[in-house]
């Protein structure tokens, strides 16, 4: 499973995996010998009022490597909430690991991702470019439909995003996986958000295979609703803070889906659809790049450069329309 990728940055150095097993990432922790300082940048408020999540905590352990791309290693990490002192007895476990060692007097909080983007041979300009994609996505208002951005990092080498962990399969595998099963129960051993395929075809409507009865369903037909909905309400709120997207497709919403059990035992099918990688966006109404995105879900206007500049707005639309389309 890869659901976290790196974006198509034309800003961004080639990936570095660097971190291990066991590593701590932090302020004030060192990254081959710098030490990591939070990037002040300020996030925004939730839409709605209520609970909100606690902040993540200041010290992170990480996990494993979730996936990597060409411009960046993004690995799950978990919240270090405390550290008791060593015991006197752990002095005297010479022939433990000391990680092994050390474990027993960690406490541990939630799971978070980290997106690790290298600084190397870049200039100013594009170390601010890359920045960009962090200061963007870290105003956007926490919201069920986006992936969140916690707080961003930096050493001199690196850039660090520290995101919410969704665990998923991206849109189009959880619909091609999903096909009409959506009724089956996963405590009969199925589980369609845990495919084994790395990325998203690059062409659309490779579900048109499927025979007109899986895809015109009752069950399929409102799975896709809720989805659809769902994407458009993420599209929504970054419009709302005049942030335009400029790469909606399938491979950038990361599906959740699980089960929910009512008071009277009945279950429910709930499936979550998050809006992610914000590393082609803008804030500017009218853009002249034109090489932006993905061919197959560009605007007509954008692919074919039929004039200097085109409405961003408009794009995400179309771009929206056209994964309708393929789902």
């Amino acid at each position: 499973m890869d659901s976290y990728r790196a974006g198509n940055s034309s800003s961004s150095s080639l990936a570095e995996d660097v971190l291990s097993q066991g590593d701590l990432v932090g302020e004030g922790i060192a990254l081959q010998g710098e030490p990591m300082r939070v990037v002040p940048i300020s996030s925004a408020q939730p839409l709605k009022a209520g609970a909100q999540e606690p902040e993540p905590a200041r010290e992170f352990e990480v996990v494993r490597k979730l996936g990597s791309g060409s411009y960046a290693v993004v690995y799950l990490v978990r919240e270090v909430l405390s550290r008791a002192p060593p015991s006197d007895d752990d002095h005297f476990r010479l022939d433990l690991d000391e990680r092994s060692t050390s474990s027993h007097s960690v406490e541990y909080g939630r799971d978070f991702a980290v997106k690790l983007l290298s600084k190397a041979n870049l200039d100013e300009e594009a170390i601010q470019a890359q920045l960009f994609e962090a200061t963007v996505h870290q105003s956007l208002p926490a919201h069920p439909n986006i992936v969140t951005l916690h707080r961003t990092l930096e050493t001199s080498s690196f850039l660090l995003l520290l995101l919410e962990f969704v665990p998923g399969e991206d849109l189009f595998y959880f619909l091609e996986q999903a096909r009409d099963h959506y009724d089956s129960d996963p405590s009969d051993g199925s589980d369609l958000s845990t495919g084994t395929t790395s990325r998203t075809p690059p062409t659309p409507g490779l579900l048109s295979s499927l025979h007109p009865t899986q895809l015109l369903s009752h069950t399929r037909l409102r799975l896709i609703a809720s989805m659809f909905a769902q994407m458009c309400e993420a599209v929504a709120v970054c419009h709302e803070t005049s942030v335009f997207h400029r790469d909606i497709k399938p491979e950038n919403f990361i599906v959740t889906d699980g089960w929910t059990t009512h008071p009277d035992g009945t279950r429910e099918r709930k499936v979550v659809v998050k809006l992610s990688d914000f590393g082609l966006s803008t804030t500017d109404a009218d853009s002249s790049d034109m090489d932006c995105g993905s061919a197959p879900y560009m605007s007509y206007e954008c692919r074919n450069n039929v004039a200097p500049t085109y409405k961003p707005r408009a794009a995400d639309v179309w771009s929206l329309g056209i994964v309708l389309i393929n789902m």
